[in-house]
């Protein structure tokens, strides 16, 4: 037995020579002693399947194996009891950041860019490629001092000190185990059993290596090493040429190439045999080798799916597993595959794994765990309370309320005493008289809210207990309670077929029990105690540099490589994609340490056994790489490339497809690309016709897509369309996709119900004799679907932050000090308020001023006047325009004498928060027209009387939008109406006018604040048009019973008012979020289906009476 080198032109050549060597002794013993040793875990896996698949019989589980596999096993063979424990990459980088902090000074050259991201990987990524090169720490610090190299000297002490910590812990790495593997092989009684012993696929060894298998060569007396070369293609493999030379030498062998099956003309075999080769003859194209083209890597990710799905189309025998993409790097890749294969429904296994910093668990983990060293600093505590992963939920609106009382630190028994604040503010303004019930929305919220401050103190403080000093076992420990108290994860039954959003949810509860078992064991590696900003320091490089591993996918799926763990594998289909300049080849960057010449200079420094790579070792190096993954194809291959980047940017093409484009021709025109291609550019991002089989969902949306831009579908696609609708649950969304946008009808997707008698007996029910408020019957006038969301669905408009007084607080402050005002001038004789006179306005301004400082400290208690600063200007500003409130109630009362308030804050209707007035009543107004009935409730600010009882309706308003005549014309506006109408038949008053009082803006010329949208209730019609008071009264009475007979007929459609030229209607919704409206489809699409709504009769009439 002797050593030998077998010299691989082919990967195929070199699979069938060791299946065929391999079986002989497999058919002897089932129990072989046979052992391959590989450069990857990928390679073992793939001849193990082609093994088995050849039906060759026996155990050999063990056969394959990697070469650091192959010296853990020869170093178990003689265990000691101080061998050293192999510490993992992340106490490694831990151990480092500790190093830099104390050995790189802030002011030389390296402390710059110390602080980077990835700068203490890049140091732990130079120890191991040195490790790996034989270079000693003595080498890089005796460069440096020779150099005069601060920064060489710097790197040299945190290698030494890294080796000094190793050792002081009783460590190991990867490559400190390989080199002292050395002395375990050559006393290996195992090794020397192993019949036979193979090394296969190595085109390079780094020196570390080198040193093992040298020794496996003096140890074993027969190794065979099969290597890629092919002489006749020097270019293709001159990176390899230095690994033969090295090996001539050990194993004192003359290399011997392998017989090669003759070339069965194919395209893909001429591909495979002639790229990087001496020009030859062309060959015309097929289809068995081609280009696809595509206009960005989002497109180019697609394309390959499309791809795949037409070969799978077109080949049913073809299986998922006989597919490979192959990129030169996956990383950049693997959220666009996550995101587009699931969505042609292709299974594929993706081996990078997901980064611990995309688990968002993790990091909100983090971000809880910062709050401590913050001092729960009130955005980043904020960002914890609005994350979906954290156990305390508060409303989004109730979040926003929390942010503007909130200190800018706040300690979790802070946060529990505003959360508690905010309870008892909440339970006084649902406590306050309103025209509208309180929702159950609010109750609820306050419920919730409770519960919230119950627990959110305990919670918080877990976090805030945790030591400033400890081991990291304590950590671990004191993380794990953490998380108990604070990450809310939906639990996940065992062995569950999950969907596509539960996979995400198992997703989470891997990462956080890869994340709580990683603790457990560095505490278990080291002891001592550090604090608790070296230990967050630990979190931020776990999080950084760890992965989460996904687990394994199914027996059929796509596989996906890079073109390094591609070498040796081999499949029916191969794609090679991300086939651009910079890319494959990948572009050839310096070290961020080490320029060229340090390197030489460093080998030299070293001695005879110390390698690294070149430049140039490098660019041959891409070139095999590419040649591998060429030759992993069997029956096709296709090469990818991109028009232009993520950003728009043109792109180059690789100068390895265009050497692949140079060993063909097209016979028809020489000047022609001769390749096969395929382009897909922006208008492929959807399937063009029912000829391309997409994904079920993706071909149903763009049938929809075509349908609502008015091109039809073919028949095929209407076929294919009607096929996908009677699927299970997808049948639901696209009949209702359908149904809501192509339905020349209203229907239940835009708010009529009457389609539904269940649900029309239910809203009858409920609906049925309810009284509303005007602000209420102002909603279904601007646009039914409105009300709809919010009465009938009890939908809430989301609030947005606000540095300032809310606008309900606001209005409810103006209206406690007016009314307060107008109580203490009370004169119970007369049962009438005293008017404000004009010899009275400096004591009526002093007792309204001091009136409002006492409202005003009430709200400030209470914590609804927003933020300090925006509330002292607000503040001001109130005390100026209650001085223009009085100016103006003296023009008031001088211009109508014996006038004065009679009522104030009157309700009806309003059954729990009844108003101050004492005339109020528990009953609403009924108002009827044409047979149908509508119930009002409200409460009226102020009723000025004269002494005939001629009343006057008065409703304060601090907003800026008030409404007009013309809104009262259009059936969008009834508030002054309706507490006309209850002045009359609820207190026996004659309507005299009523208006709205802004008092919020400044007075006009004469002193008086402004009056909008005033109404006359003369016999004569008012001017500029006005209908006089029974003509209105009649019109608005039409109005109110269309939608009475609407809401009792379950029409609640989704159409905004004509009469809103500026849209503001859909401007100011609060359910704009929610709401689907398109006004071409809806306003003109459904013209004729409009009319049988009572509200669109009324309306069309109103117009026609106007426009007579």
């Amino acid at each position: 037995m002797s050593h030998q080198i077998l010299l691989a032109p082919a990967w195929a050549a070199a699979e069938a020579w060791l299946l065929d060597r391999i079986a002989g002794p497999l058919s002897e013993s089932p129990l072989s002693r046979a052992r391959v040793v590989v450069p990857s875990f990928n390679l073992a896996r793939h001849l193990e399947e082609r093994l088995i698949a050849s039906g060759v019989e026996g155990f050999f589980g063990r056969i394959f194996t990697t070469l650091p596999g192959l010296v853990r096993e020869l170093l178990d063979e003689s265990p000691r009891d101080d061998r050293p424990v192999p510490a993992s990459r992340a106490l490694r980088l831990w151990g480092i950041s500790r190093m830099v902090r104390e050995k790189v000074p802030e002011d030389g050259e390296m402390g710059r860019i110390r602080h980077f991201p990835g700068f203490v990987a890049a140091v732990d990524d130079l120890i191991q490629e040195l490790q790996q090169a034989c270079i000693d720490p003595e080498a890089l610090a005796s460069l440096g001092q020779r150099r005069g190299s601060s920064r060489l000297q710097n790197l040299g002490r945190i290698y030494a000190d890294y080796w000094q910590m190793l050792r002081a812990h009783g460590w190991t790495d990867a490559v400190l185990e390989m080199r002292a593997s050395v002395e375990a092989i050559r006393v290996s009684e195992t090794l020397r059993g192993f019949d036979p012993l193979i090394v296969y696929g190595f085109d390079d060894f780094t020196a570390i290596q080198f040193t093992v298998v040298k020794a496996l060569t003096e140890t074993h007396p027969g190794v065979s090493f099969v290597v890629p070369f092919d002489p006749d293609r020097q270019e293709a493999f001159s990176s390899v040429e230095n690994t033969l030379r090295r090996l001539e030498k050990v194993t004192d062998a003359p290399p011997v190439s392998l017989p090669v099956p003759p070339s069965d003309g194919s395209t893909l075999s001429h591909a495979q045999r002639r790229v990087f080769a001496p020009p030859s003859s062309l060959m015309a194209p097929d289809e068995d080798v081609q280009v696809v083209t595509a206009s960005g890597p989002a497109q180019m990710v697609e394309a390959i799916a499309r791809q795949l799905r037409r070969l799978r189309r077109d080949d049913p025998s073809l299986r998922w597993r006989d597919c490979a993409v192959v990129f030169r790097s996956l990383s950049p890749y693997r959220r666009l595959i996550n995101e587009t294969f699931p969505r042609f429904g292709i299974p594929f296994d993706l081996p990078v794994g997901t980064p611990w910093g995309e688990a968002r668990v993790l990091t909100f983990l983090r971000g809880v765990l910062g709050l401590k060293i913050n001092g729960f600093a009130k955005e980043a505590l904020l960002a914890c309370l609005r994350s979906a992963h954290c156990r305390i939920q508060i409303d989004p609106v109730d979040l926003t309320r929390l942010a503007s009382l909130l200190p800018p630190h706040a300690s979790p028994e802070a946060l529990a005493e505003r959360l508690r604040q905010m309870i008892e503010e909440r339970g006084r303004r649902v406590a306050e008289p309103s025209e509208d019930d309180p929702s159950p929305a609010d109750t609820r919220r306050i419920e919730d809210l409770r519960a919230t401050a119950a627990g959110v103190g305990s919670a918080f403080g877990k976090a805030a207990g945790l030591p400033d000093r400890g081991t990291l076992a304590q950590y671990a420990a004191g993380v794990r309670e953490v998380a108990g108290a604070l990450i809310r994860l939906p639990e996940l039954l065992p062995g569950e077929d999950l969907p596509l959003e539960a996979r995400w949810v198992a997703s989470d509860h891997r990462a956080l029990d890869e994340f709580e078992g990683r603790l457990r064991a560095l505490g278990r590696a080291w002891p001592h105690e550090i604090s608790f900003a070296d230990f967050l320091n630990l979190l931020d490089l776990l999080i950084q540099e760890e992965v989460l591993h996904d687990p394994p996918p199914r027996t059929d799926a796509v596989a996906f490589h890079d073109a390094l763990a591609a070498r040796g594998l081999s499949f029916r289909v191969v794609i090679v994609a991300g086939l651009m300049e910079k890319e494959f080849p990948a572009l050839d960057r310096p070290g961020p340490f080490l320029n060229e010449e340090e390197q030489e200079a460093l080998v030299a420094q070293a001695g005879p056994d110390a390698h690294l790579l070149s430049s140039s070792d490098r660019a041959a190096k891409e070139r095999l790489l590419f040649v591998s993954a060429l030759q992993a194809a069997r029956e096709r291959l296709y090469l990818v490339c991109t028009n232009a980047d993520a950003d728009g940017r043109p792109t180059v093409v690789s100068p390895f497809l265009e050497e692949v484009r140079g060993l063909f021709t097209s016979p028809e025109d020489p000047e022609r690309d001769p390749m096969v291609a395929r382009a897909y550019t922006m208008a492929h991002v959807l399937p063009s016709d029912s000829e391309d089989l997409w994904h079920l969902e993706e071909a149903a949306m763009w049938g929809l897509y075509r349908m609502y831009q008015g091109e039809g579908l073919t028949p095929e696609g209407a076929l294919l369309l009607s096929d996908l609708l009677g699927r299970g649950p997808l049948s639901g969304g696209l009949i209702a996709e359908v149904t809501r946008w192509h339905d020349p009808h209203f229907t239940g997707f835009d708010g009529d119900l009457s389609g539904d008698g269940a649900l029309l007996d239910h809203l009858r029910r409920t609906w049925t004799g309810r009284p509303l408020s005007p602000t209420k019957l102002d909603s279904y006038g601007k646009c039914p679907y409105q009300f709809f969301a919010g009465q009938v669905l009890g939908l809430e408009a989301p609030e947005k932050e606000r540095m300032e007084i809310t606008p309900l607080d606001r209005g409810s402050l103006v209206h406690r000090i007016l009314e307060r005002f107008y109580r203490e001038r009370w004169d119970a004789s007369s049962e009438r308020a005293r008017p404000v006179t004009e010899g009275e306005e400096t004591e009526a301004t002093a007792a309204i001023l001091r009136i409002a400082e006492e409202v005003c400290a009430a709200f400030e208690q209470q914590g609804r006047v927003g933020h300090p600063g925006a509330w002292a200007y607000e503040k001001r500003h109130l005390m100026v325009r209650l001085g223009w409130f009085i100016r103006s109630e003296i023009e008031y009362f001088k211009k109508n004498p014996g006038l004065a308030p009679a009522h104030l804050e009157f309700s009806f209707g309003v059954q729990d928060h009844r108003g101050a007035d004492p005339a109020s009543t528990d009953d609403p107004l009924t108002l009827s027209s044409r047979g149908a009935e509508i119930h009002a409730r409200g409460i009226i600010d102020r009723i000025d009387a004269f002494p005939d009882r001629r009343a006057m309706v008065i409703d304060y308003k601090t907003g800026r939008s008030v409404p007009a005549y013309g809104d009262v014309y259009a059936g969008i506006s009834f508030q002054l109406v309706v507490y006309l109408l209850s002045a009359e038949r609820l207190l026996g008053f004659h309507p005299g006018s009523g208006f709205y009082l802004l008092v919020a803006q400044p007075p006009g010329a004469r002193g008086g604040l402004s009056q909008s949208g005033q109404i006359s209730c003369g016999e004569k019609p008012g001017r500029k048009g006005q209908l006089n008071w029974l003509a209105l009264r009649e019109r608005v009475l039409a109005f109110l019973s269309a939608y009475a007979s609407d809401i009792s007929a379950g029409h609640f459609p989704v159409l905004p008012v004509d009469a809103d030229p500026e849209g503001k209607a859909c401007r100011y919704c609060g359910f704009r979020s929610a709401c689907r409206v398109d006004e071409t489809r809806l306003i003109l699409g459904k013209v004729e289906d409009t009319g049988r709504f009572a509200r669109t009769q009324r309306m069309n009439l109103s117009a026609v009476e106007g426009a007579e």
